[in-house]
């Protein structure tokens, strides 16, 4: 009796480790995307505007609050499906909210349909991406990204969630790579296996 309670001790010992190294790692990834995403959205970009918005725009943004959600999403998913699928939910829960507002104008009863067509949307899809349900909500509060109207969508629902997705791919590839090392350092998997692509 006395050997399996010390196994388990030393098994929620390890298990802590490995989650305090996923986190570190991950959480170093989400800063780094959240400060790429506020850097891009300094830089100006007219021309890209111009041909992303018909001409309708003088710059592309890239930040939206509902992101910080988003990038803890993605560094969290295990494969690239799992990111695209966001992107779906995303893109579409932005254009449902647009069209609820130009029905409804903004307001209470928008808002809380902008908030329902989300949830109908995404889980018609089989993917609920509860960032998606913030987007929608952000577009009805917000006089401001009103006046986007479908670029809305585009700008900064697609473009702050491709420059995520890129990365959060990127960390996926990059943790392939060092796949045998971590093996070579942790044979069992024991810190390293939370970082693990599936």
């Amino acid at each position: 009796l006395k050997s399996g309670l010390k196994q388990v001790g030393l098994t929620q010992r390890s298990s802590m480790k490995a989650r305090f190294v996923d986190g570190v790692v991950s959480g170093a990834f989400v800063v780094l995307a959240v400060w790429t995403l506020g850097w891009l959205d300094e830089v100006e970009m007219p021309k890209l505007a111009a041909a992303l918005s018909m001409q309708r725009m003088d710059d592309v943004k890239f930040w939206a609050p509902p992101l910080g959600a988003v990038a803890i999403v993605f560094f969290n998913a295990p494969s690239a499906p799992a990111i695209r699928n966001t992107i779906v939910a995303l893109a579409i829960t932005s254009l449902g909210a647009v069209c609820i507002v130009d029905m409804f104008g903004p307001g209470k009863l928008a808002r809380a349909l902008a908030c329902g067509l989300a949830m109908f949307l995404m889980k018609a899809m089989g993917n609920v991406v509860p960032p998606a349900g913030a987007f929608a909500v952000l577009f009805v509060d917000n006089a401001k990204v009103q006046g986007l109207g479908y670029f809305y969508a585009l700008m900064p629902g697609v473009t702050g969630t491709a420059v995520l997705a890129l990365l959060a791919i990127i960390r996926l590839e990059f943790l392939k790579l060092l796949q045998p090392a971590m093996k070579r350092c942790d044979p069992k998997g024991v810190l390293t296996q939370p970082l693990l692509p599936k």
